[in-house]
């Protein structure tokens, strides 16, 4: 990986400076606009963009969503005017990079009237990075959400090439957590890829390889932002006792009862983040992180965890 990062801030999970401007389109080489034009959104132009191959992260079609669009230009509420078509081309091939969701709504609206002009953008990029940045960036009335632009970042790209999305999600929300807290929802998606890519990424593949092994709905105690965040923490001083000490609070088999991993196993299996769960209690995510944090400071000094303590003003603990 050559990537470029020493205009990137050196950023310290354990402080709290953020706000250096992270260059997120240095992963490419740049974008180009080569047409730019008016034309008819007629059934044939709708039936080309969806036979148009898409980029590879593409959304699953939401059916919900297309009937939602049939409704608004049916009643006359939907901005044509508004609709922007983009495809791009890489190495020769042409790539549609938005517009399902209109397309197939505009097929199946059968009262459409003759004319519908809209605006179809023609780009051509000199990397598969440029893809990915286009992608991420496009609007297309149904708003990317950030787990979108993780996937256009980082799905199938050569620093995570054999992760699945499910993965992808969890390592970003996880790093998201442990470099901002709660300050995390300020930060674009575009900056968590690009430092999962760049600065953090040999960091995060540790995260990655442990987290791919431990998908099935057994291990669901796992699967919170707070424990991924947790996982960055502890990898980053040891990554060989990190694999023991997380095997162990995702299996829990064969550990004393004192065992910091065992109670910090069945904190996690009887309690939530949110209120999905009448039979869990909830707590904030930075309390749940702070277990794991004590959990593992117990474990690596070879001492038991009478109890957890809650954050005194949001200060986390450390890991040792």
């Amino acid at each position: 990986m050559n990537h470029v990062v020493d205009s990137v801030k050196q950023f310290d999970p354990e402080t709290v400076e953020y706000g250096d401007i992270i260059p997120v389109t240095s992963l490419g080489s740049g974008l180009k606009v080569i047409k730019r034009e008016r034309v008819n959104f007629s059934i044939a132009l709708a039936t080309e963009i969806l036979e148009t191959e898409p980029f590879g992260p593409d959304r699953t079609i939401d059916e919900r969503w297309v009937n939602y669009l049939i409704d608004t230009m049916r009643n006359g509420t939907f901005q044509w005017e508004q609709v922007i078509l983009s495809v791009c081309t890489f190495k020769g091939k042409l790539y549609r990079m938005n517009g399902q969701h209109t397309a197939w709504a505009r097929i199946n609206w059968d009262e459409a009237p003759m004319n519908l002009p809209v605006t179809k953008l023609r780009y051509s990029a000199q990397t598969e990075d440029d893809l990915r940045i286009l992608y991420a960036n496009i609007d297309r009335g149904k708003p990317r959400t950030k787990g979108d632009v993780y996937n256009s970042y980082l799905f199938e790209s050569k620093e995570f090439p054999n992760f699945n999305k499910t993965v992808l999600r969890r390592i970003a929300e996880g790093l998201s957590y442990w470099l901002w807290s709660n300050d995390s929802s300020k930060h674009a998606g575009d900056e968590t890829a690009y430092l999962l890519r760049t600065r953090y990424c040999g960091l995060a593949l540790k995260v990655a390889h442990f987290l791919a092994k431990s998908l099935s709905g057994e291990w669901k105690h796992l699967s919170r932002r707070a424990v991924y965040a947790a996982m960055y923490a502890t990898y980053n001083k040891h990554a060989a006792l990190s694999d023991k000490f997380w095997e162990a609070v995702k299996v829990g088999a064969n550990l004393d009862s004192q065992d910091p991993r065992l109670k910090l196993r069945n904190h996690l299996m009887t309690h939530s983040v949110h209120g999905g769960s009448s039979s869990k209690k909830v707590v904030q995510p930075a309390e749940m992180f702070g277990w794991c944090i004590q959990a593992w400071n117990a474990w690596r000094n070879e001492k038991s965890l009478r109890s957890f303590k809650s954050p005194k003003d949001h200060i986390l603990p450390k890991p040792q």
